[in-house]
């Protein structure tokens, strides 16, 4: 199969990955958040 040519906005996002064998799209994303707190005590109270 022919490599495809992509648009340049394209390859600014995409450029650089590898795929694995599985094949996907992109990158997965993970949404992650952290909080600090001023002691393990605070945090216990946010949490309760």
């Amino acid at each position: 199969m022919a490599e495809k040519k992509h648009h340049r906005d394209t390859l600014a996002v995409r450029a650089g990955y590898q795929r694995t064998p599985e094949g996907e799209q992109s990158e997965a994303i993970f949404p992650t958040i952290s909080f600090v707190y001023d002691s393990a005590e605070q945090a216990a109270q946010r949490f309760s």
